[in-house]
């Protein structure tokens, strides 16, 4: 019964069987072209979330390194003394706020908690300072930045999952292999 009734709506309409071939591609091709437009546009979007993260973690990065400026050059001349914080602070005088990488983010971040724990050591070692309320501040100041840090980074490996997941997709990924669209890295 059904067979017949397909046979006279094809035969009332006059398709013939590579019409509805011809219909079939036209809509699988239309849906691919679509998905690749998608898939591209979700990459945007994480790879402006990522631009927006990292400029995010140079500030942190900035902030930190700034207060820690600000605490060496009030502990005073204690601090010259140690070579590894004297050229820091050199190195910070000499530099204004600048976006990093990604691939800087770890250094900068480990070297600025190497510094830190000098300047604590330096901190509890001296008696009867006059702005102590001052440099306690300014180190909860640096705790809160690397809360702040570690929560960005988090945020930002987690966009960086997103875009190489809509890169990788099964069915787009060879285009973009052909345009040279690489994966991008997490922070480490």
């Amino acid at each position: 019964m059904f067979m017949n009734f397909s046979y006279i709506v094809l035969a009332a309409f006059k398709i013939e069987w590579y019409h509805i071939l011809i219909c079939v591609a036209v809509v699988l091709a239309i849906s691919y072209i679509v998905l690749i437009i998608v898939s591209c546009c979700f990459m945007h979007i994480f790879n402006n979330k990522m631009k927006k993260s990292s400029e995010t973690i140079s500030i942190f990065i900035f902030q930190k390194e700034e207060c820690m400026a600000k605490i060496i050059n009030l502990l005073g001349d204690v601090t010259t003394k140690q070579k590894i914080l004297s050229d820091f602070l050199d190195n910070f005088s000499e530099k204004s706020y600048v976006v990093l990488s990604y691939k800087e983010f770890g250094n900068k971040f480990a070297e600025s908690r190497e510094i830190n724990k000098e300047i604590k050591l330096i901190y509890t070692n001296i008696k009867g300072l006059k702005n102590k309320n001052q440099i306690d501040a300014l180190f909860l100041s640096i705790n809160e930045l690397n809360t702040g840090y570690n929560e960005e980074t988090q945020l930002y490996n987690s966009y960086v999952v997103a875009y190489n997941y809509w890169r990788n997709l099964f069915m787009t990924r060879w285009i973009k292999d052909i345009f040279k669209i690489k994966e991008k890295e997490q922070i480490k």
